[in-house]
């Protein structure tokens, strides 16, 4: 299969809040990018494909409250598009995401 990602997707573990329809499903994002993540639930077999969602986290102290959408799921995971994340978050995100990658590169 393709690898379809276009930006580097850092591993994380973030305590999130995901919104669906009048639901809010606690649970970790397990993986991030600037556009999307993969969160992490004990149960998302209720959550549609394709649906929109709000996903709420915090990373360095600041709340990120974003729009996605469904781009898949299993039974305790899925695959989060992020759509109008604002410039800040976005500039959040790189941040982290070099600083967990730039941990893990080899010398």
């Amino acid at each position: 299969m393709k690898e379809r990602r276009r930006d580097t997707r850092a591993i994380a573990f973030f305590r999130t809040e995901v919104h669906y329809k009048k639901k809010i499903y606690v649970g970790y994002i397990v993986n991030i990018s600037t556009t999307g993540c993969a969160f992490a639930h004990e149960n998302l077999t209720q959550v549609e494909e394709m649906a929109n969602v709000r996903a709420k986290f915090r990373l360095d102290g600041k709340l990120i409250n974003v729009a996605g959408i469904v781009r898949w799921r299993d039974a305790t995971i899925m695959g989060l598009q992020f759509v109008r994340l604002t410039d800040t978050a976005k500039k959040q995100l790189r941040e982290y995401i070099r600083a967990v990658t730039m941990r893990r590169m080899p010398l």
